[in-house]
């Protein structure tokens, strides 16, 4: 049955009411006559939601009709029903939202989160833009983007990722790499403390290895790489936040395949890739796509080497997948 679609005036309703939950909170509230808490979502469980309470405890929680959806890294108000149970009435304002668009809706996968760690490896081989597509999503959300090579000692043509990774350090993209052989680069975990992290990349890559390894608690599943067709097998199966030893916490979600960015507006594209804003309104014409313009000043920073020819492909695979997610 579809959701009921609610007009601009329940909303306003709906979102008052939040806010009132929000300043009540050491006040009890309505028929349950139990105090309001904060908490914080770490998990997601079919209808189910898992809140940690400020004391570290864990309750297992419905939400209010009318919320919306609920996601893991929502800060919100809860209200005790009986022992280890709950009902959330609130969702404070998030600072991010990230959701994926499926074949048939999108889903929303996180919230408040403030890096995208993008892990990659050989096996499987990442498709020629797939790491760029990460980067520009990231971009887009106003979250900090970071690269993780994993598997580093099974990297026999190491010449693939030397040439990216080389090119994400020249604009200030933390690239780390990692393997179950060596110990984690202390870099990596100071980038990681005091941040909400989200885990991104194709499924097999070591994500939930990788987790792991951050957070031993969290025994994530792990699985192997699909001989026939090389692709890594989904082996989690929920978004769930974990947090982290040394402070900070890591969120796993889902194996992502493809991101489509039906949000983008593929004017907007270029001012995702970092590097090329230096040559901004150089270009002899004022609406240059940089796509086989004459006198564009991108494609001939690209022909001097200024500007790595592998982003340049990126850019002008994803400007046609913003503009035909346009066309739908």
């Amino acid at each position: 049955m579809p959701k009921r679609r609610l007009s601009q005036q329940q909303k306003r309703r709906i979102a008052a009411k939040q806010q009132v939950r929000r300043e009540s909170l050491d006040s009890p509230q309505d028929a349950l006559n139990t105090p309001l808490q904060p908490g914080l979502v770490i998990s997601h469980l079919g209808k189910h939601l898992l809140v940690e309470a400020t004391d570290g405890s864990q309750i297992h929680c419905d939400s209010r009709q009318n919320l919306g959806s609920v996601v893991t890294g929502d800060r919100v108000i809860w209200q005790g029903i009986e022992e280890n149970r709950g009902v959330v009435v609130s969702i404070e304002p998030r600072t991010s939202f990230i959701e994926r668009k499926g074949a048939y809706k999108t889903k929303a996968l996180a919230a408040n989160v403030t890096q995208l760690v993008i892990v990659c490896a050989l096996n499987p081989k990442p498709q020629s833009c797939t790491i760029d597509r990460y980067m520009v999503l990231a971009y887009h959300l106003g979250l900090n983007p970071i690269l993780i090579v994993n598997k580093w000692d099974l990297i026999d043509e190491q010449e693939w990722f030397n040439e990216r990774i080389h090119a994400y350090q020249q604009i200030g993209i933390p690239v780390f790499t990692t393997s179950q052989e060596c110990s984690f680069n202390s870099k990596l975990l100071q980038t990681l403390n005091d941040q909400i992290s989200i885990l991104v990349g194709q499924s097999g890559v070591g994500k939930s290895s990788l987790l792991n390894r951050l957070q031993p608690a969290a025994m994530a599943e792990t699985g192997e790489i699909s001989e026939q067709k090389g692709l890594g097998r989904h082996t989690t199966t929920t978004t769930k936040l974990y947090r982290l030893p040394n402070g900070g916490s890591i969120i796993d979600s889902p194996g992502i395949r493809q991101f489509q960015f039906l949000a983008i507006e593929p004017s907007q594209l270029f001012n995702y890739f970092p590097e090329f804003t230096e040559y901004a309104g150089q270009c002899g014409f004022r609406n240059c796509k940089h796509l086989n313009e004459p006198d564009c000043a991108l494609l001939a920073a690209a022909q001097k080497g200024k500007i790595a020819p592998f982003r340049l492909d990126s850019y002008t695979t994803i400007y046609q997948e913003c503009v035909e997610q346009q066309q739908y």
